[in-house]
Parts: structure tokens; C-alpha cells; sequence
């Protein structure tokens, strides 16, 4: 995201996609009842929209998605996730439109932060993530 006429930033956050009680239905991902409804997004744009009258701040995020289930890393037990819209080629338009992955929210629906570390090198960057539920406690108990 462009921020103020400067470089672009990489702001990531926790978004809550479901209500706990949501999470506990049948027809839900386990991915998202691992997560408790949350996914983490790539800020892109924030905006307020206005409907008869009515002020609406709102989010244009990418969101990620859960790798195997949200099940954790052996090694260092973080969750990994994976951007669906890494292989595209940014100036496409179209293929950014019809992403699914790329959603507008209203911004009450942004849970804090997220500290997300990319898996790979810059130079061999595939599109994946760390997701460190560790870095602090109130991160660590919103996924625990």
C-alpha cells in the first residue's frame, strides 16, 4: 500500500472472518476453527464508504490462506500461509478483479496486527508465510 506518496509498506493484521460461535459449526474449515474465525491480510487500501447517509470505514485487504489445515510447522510450531495471489503479475487487472482472495471489510473486523515472515529468502520468495503466534501475548491468546 502507497502511504502518503511514499514507498509502498507491507502492513499485515488478523483478520476476524467469523464470530466465535460460528467456529464451532459443522460446515466451517478446520483451518478456521484452528484460527478461532481469524485469517491474517496484507493491507491494501483503506477507505470509507458512504451509503445513505451512513459512514462505513472499510479495508481492502489480500487475504491468506491456511496451509494443511493451519496445522503448525514441526519444527518451530508456527502456522503457515500461503499468498493465492503471488504468481500473478501485478499490472494484470482482470486476474486481480476475479481474485477471491482480495476482499473488502469493514475495518471493526481488524483484530490487531500480525507479524508475518516470509519462509523463504527474498530472492527464492515463494508466496509463504510464518505466522509467529508467539511475538506476544495478546496475539497469543487470540490463537490459542
Amino acid at each position: 500500500m502507497c502511504w502518503r506518496k511514499k514507498d509502498t509498506r507491507y502492513d499485515w493484521v488478523w483478520i476476524q472472518m467469523l464470530r466465535q460461535p460460528e467456529c464451532n459449526s459443522n460446515n466451517i474449515s478446520n483451518a478456521m476453527k484452528v484460527l478461532k474465525g481469524c485469517l491474517p491480510g496484507r493491507l491494501l487500501l483503506l477507505f470509507t464508504l458512504e451509503v445513505g447517509g451512513y459512514r462505513v470505514p472499510s479495508a481492502y485487504v489480500d487475504l491468506l490462506d491456511a496451509v494443511d489445515d493451519a496445522a503448525r510447522d514441526e519444527n518451530l510450531l508456527l502456522y503457515t500461509f500461503r499468498d493465492l495471489s503471488f504468481q500473478w503479475n501485478c499490472r494484470d487487472v482482470t486476474k486481480i478483479r476475479n481474485a477471491k482472495n482480495r476482499v473488502v471489510i469493514d475495518i471493526s473486523h481488524i483484530m490487531r496486527d500480525a507479524y508475518m515472515i516470509p519462509t523463504k529468502e527474498p530472492s527464492q520468495e515463494d508466496g509463504c508465510y510464518f505466522a509467529n503466534p508467539y511475538l506476544d501475548w495478546d496475539t497469543y491468546q487470540m490463537l490459542q
